[in-house]
């Protein structure tokens, strides 16, 4: 929570720091918090992707991505598909015109129009809010 905090007063470098910390702690052995530890990573690859680290951050969303899908918690999947729409969508800003753009751009759309129905599905219109907020208007900053 102190991460959420620490994004929402608009310091992402200090959001990141808490969230690699709290990351580390829940891939210990013996905290074994699965759906904490997914939630976290996910936290740490959006903060990445605003921090304009998108590489970074596509290792990390790809490399949780089936254990988030095989967790089965919709609300995880929701922001971590957003997620991943974002990356996408960062990816395509950065590639030049043409078929590797036009394809990352339709991922990303396919992978944004997948939150809001998830959402949707969920009958949580505050979170169908905020997935379009947040896709419409994020852009990668340095922190």
């Amino acid at each position: 929570e102190l991460a959420n905090l620490e994004e929402e007063l608009g310091h992402t470098e200090g959001a990141l720091d808490v969230a690699e910390q709290a990351l580390a702690i829940a891939e210990k052995p013996t905290i074994a918090h699965a759906l904490e530890r997914l939630r976290l990573a996910n936290l740490v690859g959006r903060l990445k992707l605003r921090m304009d680290r998108p590489v970074e951050a596509g290792k990390l969303l790809e490399g949780i991505w089936p254990e988030v899908v095989r967790s089965g918690y919709t609300p995880l999947v929701a922001d971590t598909t957003l997620s991943i729409a974002l990356l996408y969508k960062t990816l395509a800003q950065r590639a030049k015109e043409g078929q590797p753009r036009t394809a990352m751009l339709a991922k990303s759309d396919g992978f944004f129009q997948r939150a809001l129905k998830l959402w949707e599905d969920l009958n949580n219109p505050y979170q169908v809010g905020e997935t379009r907020r947040l896709y419409y208007e994020e852009s990668p900053t340095q922190a």
